[in-house]
């Protein structure tokens, strides 16, 4: 498909609170998103400068200096994409045939004014920076030292947010890639003020593929994830995906569950998947759709870039403190996807679908919007809510709790998990809760204690 016309109609950025964000002009200016795939046609409208931009962080003597003082020699080629470079062909083309980074990095920060065809990625005034990371064509794999002196780069770079729209199933927590190389970085890079976008793969359960009898899950085999590595690697943040149904959203069956092995909870938030048209390769005017996690993660990385720009805006200039802000931003005020009137497992959609003008417009932020239970023999469990209060004037709350679990099916004689979500509310007390007040500008502590009971336990 040639032409910008139809991109952008998909209705997943409207979904997500972006249109109302633009209009109050936060578009990802000043942000840096770095888009590590295939490569991108650069040539692309959705990657041309409009000027849209007003304060770039990264500039042509930034990148230089960079270069000068023993970074990767990339290419500066516009104010649109500081820097441009081939990590598996050891150049600056990153040109490629296949669509996928065009198409990702489109959907992170691509735009086209409506005088050219109009598209808008999520944070349209973004830089990116575009590291290519496998070899032309598709379907080819890449090396892990690859991906690590990519993601190097990126950090020293300055970028705000990293896309990794790749993976491979079934991940783990740790990484045993060059004596954990990967869950090191991504520590580093988290700590230091540096979001990691990663796909959560789109391989639904670890029961989705069975060859034989039911495909769920039996109810005593609880370790049906299958999310991706690296989203599954401590310090980054793993992207579920959701499609429109009658021009509602709904989680994707495709998309992978969690949790990890070790039982923290991903994916952390979902973002609209597709059918997304965003840029093709095949020419400087070309779109296709897609969908997958791949297109969500994309999304989301945009997303977290213009909500970093909210919070800096709202005078939090520490880059680490500002990346907190705004993961508990978006995560906190995530719209939960329900299944007939129930919200959706957090193993599917984490903290939920993002809507980015609630997260900006929130005075009240949960800090702690995650929270993993873990196993207990006995059956209690805590939950600590840490508030922040951002307004001037001091607040008081009334918490809410909703308990869920996995509903289950019998199949001749056999107990299987169902993989829809049920409400147990009634069937438990959750104690802390109540009226809450939190200072301005402050913050307060909440614990809340659930205790599941043995019979409720054993079924």
């Amino acid at each position: 498909q040639s032409g910008g016309a139809a991109a952008g109609e998909d209705g997943g950025l409207s979904m997500m609170g972006l249109e109302e964000m633009w209009e109050q002009g936060y578009d990802g200016d000043g942000m840096v998103i770095a888009v590590l795939d295939s490569g991108m046609r650069v040539t692309h409208d959705a990657f041309a400068d409009y000027g849209l931009a007003q304060s770039q962080a990264l500039s042509r003597a930034d990148v230089e200096a960079f270069s000068r003082k023993g970074g990767t020699k990339g290419a500066y080629l516009s104010a649109r994409i500081p820097f441009a470079y081939d990590y598996f062909g050891r150049d600056t083309d990153v040109s490629t045939i296949d669509d996928h980074g065009s198409h990702v990095a489109a959907l992170a920060a691509g735009y086209v004014p409506e005088a050219q065809g109009a598209f808008r990625g999520a944070a349209p005034a973004a830089q990116i920076l575009s590291m290519k990371i496998f070899p032309n064509g598709s379907g080819g794999g890449t090396d892990d030292t690859i991906i690590l002196r990519a993601l190097e780069d990126a950090w020293n770079l300055g970028a705000d947010v990293v896309n990794l729209s790749l993976g491979t199933g079934g991940g783990f927590s740790q990484d045993d890639v060059l004596g954990g190389l990967y869950s090191r970085a991504f520590a580093q890079m988290r700590a230091s003020g540096v979001i990691i976008c990663c796909a959560a793969g789109n391989s639904g359960t670890a029961s989705t593929a069975k060859k034989w009898g039911e495909p769920l899950p039996t109810a005593a085999y609880g370790d049906y994830g299958s999310v991706c590595s690296p989203g599954s690697y401590i310090g980054s943040y793993s992207i579920a995906a959701a499609g429109l149904a009658e021009g509602q959203p709904e989680a994707a069956d495709y998309s992978s569950w969690g949790t990890t092995p070790d039982l923290r909870l991903v994916p952390a938030l979902t973002a609209f998947g597709g059918p997304a048209t965003s840029a093709g390769s095949k020419g400087s005017s070309a779109y296709i759709s897609e969908t997958g996690t791949s297109m969500a993660s994309g999304s989301a990385a945009g997303a977290f870039a213009v909500a970093l720009q909210a919070a800096r805006q709202r005078g939090v200039t520490d880059r680490t403190a500002a990346a907190d802000l705004a993961a508990a931003m978006l995560m906190g005020s995530a719209r939960l996807l329900e299944e007939d009137g129930t919200p959706v497992s957090p193993r599917k959609q984490g903290a939920g679908l993002v809507d980015l003008a609630a997260a900006a417009s929130q005075d009240l932020v949960v800090m702690t919007p995650l929270a993993e239970l873990g196993d207990s023999r006995e059956g209690r469990f805590t939950i600590p809510l840490v508030l922040r209060n951002l307004s001037k004037s001091a607040m008081t709350v009334s918490l809410e709790t909703a308990v869920l679990t996995d509903d289950y099916e019998l199949h001749d004689g056999v107990y299987y998990r169902s993989l829809a979500p049920l409400d147990i509310t009634g069937e438990v007390t959750v104690s802390g809760g109540g009226r809450v007040s939190v200072p301005a500008g402050g913050e307060r502590t909440v614990t809340l204690a659930l205790p599941v009971g043995q019979q409720l336990r054993a079924r």
